[in-house]
């Protein structure tokens, strides 16, 4: 380690001002204050666990005290404020080291019937550990992006087991997925024959009346009208009043 101070016309109290050398390889922090104290006397102040541990690689020329620090201090976590009232100088945490950036990556692949080769559409694609899915699209394909991490995948479809796989995601992976289709078992379903001989109870075009229902239908002059009543059937016409023809469906007027 190397440090010279090199005096100019300055003012003793104007200690900062200043102009100082130095060239340090990996020297401990802690060292590097104390050799400027005792070259400035100035006077750090500043917590034993916040410069424990570490080392500064720095080189600076005719810099003012100020510059000097800032230069040895750029690489760390600190900073400092200098208290031109009195020779103290204080050291203090002031940089928070930027979060790691976790990298990304992209799954995608097919979801197919291991049978047929037929590629689903609208099969669901999910992390079980993110909450994070997708469906496919009308060619079964599917894109997924997640952080690096442990990925729980699984795929799901109607009519098919279920597909999870575990592993780690460090790399973008494309996949072919395979669902085995399965069989939905329900309860037995027996259908029992019992032979019966058939009888024919009529025939086509054949309209009959009890005569136990004749007496429901309206008299005329207190005697039941056979006739009349046949114009009740839907195939028969009445031939109009003074007329005592009856007109059958398919045939001439009687």
């Amino acid at each position: 380690m190397t440090l010279s101070v090199m005096a100019e016309t300055v003012f003793s109290q104007e200690r900062t001002n200043r102009k100082i050398s130095g060239c340090y390889k990996e020297e401990p922090l802690k060292n590097i204050l104390q050799e400027l104290e005792s070259q400035l006397q100035v006077k750090f102040n500043y917590l034993d666990r916040s410069v424990k541990d570490k080392n500064v690689t720095a080189s600076f020329e005719k810099k003012k005290l100020p510059e000097a620090l800032k230069i040895i201090l750029e690489k760390t976590d600190l900073s400092f404020r200098i208290f031109y009232n009195s020779r103290n100088i204080v050291l203090f945490k002031s940089k928070i080291p930027p979060a790691r950036s976790i990298p990304k990556y992209t799954l995608c692949g097919y979801v197919e019937d291991v049978d047929s080769g037929e590629r689903l559409m609208g099969a669901n694609v999910f992390d079980e550990r993110r909450k994070i899915g997708t469906t496919t699209n009308m060619y079964g394909f599917f894109s997924l992006t997640l952080p690096a991490d442990s990925v729980s995948f699984t795929v799901s479809y109607m009519g098919y087991r279920f597909f999870q796989q575990q592993f780690f995601l460090n790399r973008d992976r494309r996949m072919k997925i395979k669902l085995q289709p399965i069989s939905v078992m329900g309860d037995t379903v027996q259908i029992v024959y019992s032979e019966q001989p058939f009888e024919n109870q009529g025939w086509m075009g054949r309209s009959a009346v009890p005569v136990s229902q004749m007496q429901y239908l309206p008299e005329l002059g207190g005697e039941m009208n056979i006739l009349k009543t046949f114009h009740s059937f839907p195939s028969s016409e009445f031939m109009g009043k003074g007329r005592s023809g009856l007109y059958i469906r398919g045939g001439s007027p009687d």
